[in-house]
């Protein structure tokens, strides 16, 4: 049996590296925040490969869950995310 690492979490409401190792994206909890747009998170800078990337819409209360299967997607690097204005975000990692 493959070994589990521990599932940690991160919030932010700015674009920057939240995560700088090596790690792998479980989930995702985004809230809009009014402005629709395209969050985009990628593997450790701003130039980076893109991990994940999805919409959200001009609603301030729509919410946005994503529960990535299996062992997540690899980020070799970190987990650096771009948001639209005034977006927030929930990484689960691990």
């Amino acid at each position: 049996m493959a070994m589990q690492t521990d599932v940690k979490s991160t919030h932010t409401t700015i674009s920057g590296l939240v995560v700088p190792y090596r790690t792998r994206l479980k989930g995702i909890v985004c809230l809009s925040g009014g402005t629709a747009g395209e969050v985009v998170i990628r593997n450790g800078s701003a130039s980076a490969d893109v991990v994940f990337q999805f919409n959200v819409p001009t609603s301030t209360i729509a919410e946005v869950f994503y529960n990535l299967p299996g062992e997540g997607i690899l980020a070799t690097v970190g987990l650096y995310v771009v948001l639209p204005t005034g977006a927030e975000i929930s990484l689960i990692y691990g």
